[in-house]
């Protein structure tokens, strides 16, 4: 199994300025109402594009072929970068290809996310990987180990802390296991995807790839907030008792009473 990941620096130097040039581009490809979570490329590449340097672009509509998918159609793309810089030095070239605007993803938490690819050339030598792409400074990167072989593969992932994601800075950086309240939080803001596609050997060029069938599954309900247990009661007040014989001991017990409360108190 082929699960060594080589974008773990440069290929998350996705530029916010950059980013925001794809939003609105992919919004205008989106179409009106909900975006299908499903995409088969069938007739077209349903609003799809790619990139052969994901920090830099420029991004263009992703190559479709209406045959030699999984079955039908597919989105394809032949790699013209050497990713031999990956994650070093800038440019990390990695064949990327981007969906559309979807409706926020957060119904998707515990669901899967899966697609078919195929390196037509070349053996895999990496792990794919599936992007969840908010708007904000993080975005979550799902690593999804290969096997070798030049027919499709079909791989998936959870999407949930659970599985093999990180949090990583669109500027670059440190990336780190999410917490469920991360994982939560971010693919709740998620409204497009990505699958880095470039899973040759380093210094390989002119391979070809080929993406089918992207497909993000409803997760069920959501889990219940973590449960911190019942609020301390509060302690009774004590009444004042009317003067009658064997006041004192009555006020003696109250005066007990207090001091228990406060000792919970700390």
């Amino acid at each position: 199994m082929c699960g060594r990941i080589r974008a773990e620096g440069l290929i998350r130097t996705i530029g916010v300025l950059v980013l925001l040039a794809v939003t609105a581009t992919l919004t205008l490809a989106a179409t009106a109402g909900a975006t299908p979570l499903e995409y088969t490329f069938s007739g077209n590449n349903q609003g799809w594009q790619q990139a052969q340097d994901p920090a830099n672009g420029p991004f263009v509509s992703a190559g479709f072929q209406s045959s030699g998918g999984n079955p039908g159609g597919r989105l394809t793309a032949k790699d013209s970068g050497p990713e031999d810089g990956c994650p070093a030095s800038d440019p990390c070239q990695l064949l990327t290809f981007y969906s559309p605007i979807v409706p926020k993803l957060g119904a998707n938490y515990g669901g899967t996310a899966s697609f078919d690819l195929r390196s037509q050339s070349v053996d895999p030598a990496f792990a794919a990987e599936f992007l969840l792409l908010p708007e904000g400074t993080e975005y979550l990167d799902g690593l999804i180990p290969e096997s070798l072989g030049t027919d499709y593969h079909h791989l998936s992932i959870q999407m949930s802390e659970a599985s093999n994601w990180a949090v990583c800075p669109y500027l670059g950086g440190t990336c780190s296991p999410p917490s469920q309240a991360q994982f939560m939080a971010l693919i709740g803001a998620t409204d497009r995807v990505a699958v880095i596609a470039d899973v040759g050997p380093d210094g390989q060029t002119g391979e070809t790839y080929d993406l089918d069938n992207v497909t993000l599954t409803d997760g069920g309900p959501l889990p219940p907030p973590p449960n911190h247990g019942a609020p301390p009661k509060k302690p009774k007040k004590c009444k004042k008792k009317k003067k009658h014989h064997g006041h004192h001991a009555a006020a003696k017990k109250c005066k007990k009473k207090r001091r228990a409360a406060a000792g919970l108190r700390g």
